[in-house]
């Protein structure tokens, strides 16, 4: 029996992941959200960053995403191994 885990993705980051540059700037001037979440709590930002296409990651902070907000899988998984060291 398999699972499968299923994201549901916005526009926004489907622009991320297949790094389409007209789209990102398309969908950024109807006034998307660059700081919206997917269903597994992944910002565009971070998903830009970790795809490695940085010319997209410049465009959404030039749009107001914000680097701060953390990601909810990977800072769970960041701070539960940092409080160790501690």
């Amino acid at each position: 029996m398999a699972f499968y885990f299923i994201i549901y993705n916005t526009l926004l980051h489907f622009c991320a992941i297949y790094s389409n540059f007209q789209a990102l700037i398309a969908t950024l001037s109807c006034k998307a959200d660059p700081n919206i979440y997917n269903s597994i709590h992944i910002t565009p930002l971070f998903m830009t960053i970790w795809k490695g296409f940085l010319h997209l990651a410049g465009i959404l902070l030039q749009a107001k995403a914000d680097p701060n907000i953390p990601d909810q899988i990977f800072f769970k998984m960041f701070s539960s191994s940092f409080y160790m060291y501690i």
